[in-house]
């Protein structure tokens, strides 16, 4: 490679990185970056947000377990001890996933919940986060709700009793996701062989 080549190689490395780093704000960068590795079956802190949810048209409340080790630490924790989703959504505006569970007994007062599970990752953070709903549609993580702090305890539990060698949630996830990546998967011995799965049961 000549020196000219060069110049222009990191020429190029340097607008890419200053194009990617000017897409967080330094508050952002200052209220995510922990400066920590991210937690096997834990997280730094809790943050709250608001997302669009498809599914009801509208903002809800989420919970965000910011550094944990994986995006996917909140569904894999509804999957493991409630079994598989009711839906799967996919939002193009957000470019983000959300996994709903429809009527799931989580509450001591036995009460019917809906719960949608979601997660993001960039440079600075690896969050998995979660909002819950009742049958009504109220936001049960909004300020002052009665069942916010009880749904918050119950799902840093599950999280932080999570079984590494457990995969069946990958697989389905992947299976339903995309199968192309779940066949690559397979290949590699990832995954035992398994029959297609519907996403949307």
């Amino acid at each position: 490679m000549s020196s000219f080549q060069k110049v222009i190689l990191v020429m190029l490395l340097m607008i890419l990185t200053s194009c990617g780093s000017s897409q967080f704000s330094k508050e952002y960068i200052e209220k995510y970056d922990t400066g920590e590795p991210n937690l096997l079956n834990d997280f730094h802190n809790l943050r709250d947000d608001s997302y669009y949810v498809p599914y009801l048209n509208r903002d809800l409340t989420f919970i965000q377990f910011n550094g944990t080790a994986s995006t996917f630490y909140t569904g894999k924790a509804m999957f493991d001890n409630h079994d598989t989703w009711s839906k799967f959504y996919f939002d193009n505006d957000q470019n983000r996933e959300f996994i709903l569970w429809r009527e799931v007994i989580i509450t001591r007062d036995r009460t019917p919940v809906n719960i949608i599970t979601s997660g993001d990752e960039n440079p600075y953070t690896t969050k998995a986060s979660f909002a819950a709903f009742d049958m009504k549609g109220n936001d049960l993580l909004v300020a002052g709700s009665s069942y916010r702090q009880e749904l918050i305890e119950e799902m840093a539990a599950l999280i932080r009793q999570n079984n590494e060698e457990n995969k069946e949630f990958y697989k389905r996830y992947w299976a339903a996701r995309d199968p192309r990546i779940f066949e690559i998967m397979l290949k590699e011995g990832k995954f035992d062989p398994e029959p297609k799965f519907d996403m949307n049961r």
